[in-house]
């Protein structure tokens, strides 16, 4: 047991941030930062969206380690990376055949491994919406779904995709780093009634996800939830939620921020977090005000085949 002052004099708090908007709105950008403020960064990229990160000074890109697990056009790529990682605390990965080396460590183009990685490092997972799709692909390969068939597809695949991603949101809260997720934003609704009496009871901006009601309870695994958004020239983030929309942070105030002016070491600092030695002056975020606005065992909910045990449709 600790006191509190003396629990927050360590510093050792791990970030777990969503970041999530539109397109282009500079989410990858913004996380890999965090390599300016002295962190090492590894990119999980399923967007294939690395290319932004060179707008990022030559000093920190040496920090930045990118690893490809987009899909190919036949084969889940990042659903299969990333349940690997998460299952076994360790990736040993072969970018080129998108497979896992672990019994060819020789072939590996990328190694993470959690016991390796401590409060100096920073995980970005880009993104959940390509996550998502990557697991939607993996379902159907496996069990014969024609994606064609939208109906189908959403169907079959909901009760198993919403236990996939809440056991990898239940284990990325035990990794011994900071963590940012990158997605995509949509608006959930919710209607009641049929026919003529059917009438819209919620509407709430919200990630994508594998469904409206399991992303909205993605909300309460992370400590920071960051509303990226770009209007002209002017790039935004929005640290305030409502009943209407995802958003808030345990350690900064619930506002509207400049991009430029919040960013992760700005974070860190409103937690009292260090940066690695080296790392570039803390500055603290200034908001801009404007008014309110209105571990463990893969689960198994189908008895169909999970995790890494990929196999054809018995």
């Amino acid at each position: 047991m600790a006191q509190l002052n003396d629990k927050l004099g360590e510093g050792k708090m791990l970030l777990r941030v969503l970041a999530y908007g539109p397109a282009k709105s500079k989410k990858t950008w913004w996380a890999g930062k965090a390599a300016e403020a002295g962190f090492r960064v590894t990119l999980l990229d399923g967007d294939n969206g690395w290319q932004i990160l060179k707008n990022i000074s030559p000093e920190a890109q040496s920090r930045i380690q990118v690893v490809d697990v987009v899909d190919t056009f036949k084969a889940s790529v990042f659903a299969v990376a990333l349940t690997q990682f998460l299952k076994d605390g360790k990736l040993v990965w072969n970018e080129k055949l998108g497979a896992s080396s672990k019994m060819q460590p020789a072939n590996a183009t990328a190694i993470i491994d959690m016991e390796n990685m401590d409060v100096n490092d920073v995980l970005i997972i880009d993104s959940w919406t390509a996550l998502v799709w990557s697991l939607v692909l993996r379902y159907s390969k496996e069990n014969g779904i024609d994606l064609t068939d939208p109906e189908k597809a959403d169907r079959e695949f909901y009760s198993w995709g919403n236990s996939m991603v809440k056991w990898m949101l239940n284990q990325i809260q035990s990794l011994p780093c900071h963590v940012i997720v990158i997605a995509h934003s949509t608006v959930y609704e919710k209607y009641e009634g049929k026919g003529k009496s059917m009438k819209l009871v919620m509407q709430r901006r919200q990630p994508i996800s594998t469904s409206g009601p399991n992303a909205m309870q993605m909300a309460s695994k992370f400590s920071d939830i960051l509303y990226f958004s770009v209007k002209g020239s002017a790039f935004k983030i929005d640290v305030d939620g409502d009943n209407d929309k995802d958003g808030g942070s345990r350690g900064l105030p619930p506002k509207m921020y400049d991009w430029e002016a919040l960013q992760f070491k700005d974070l860190c600092a409103a937690y009292g977090i260090p940066l690695p030695s080296g790392a570039v002056p803390i500055q603290s975020a200034k908001p801009v005000d404007q008014p309110k606005s209105t571990g463990g065992v893969i689960p198994d909910t189908t008895g169909k085949k999970l995790g890494l045990s990929f196999g054809s449709k018995k």
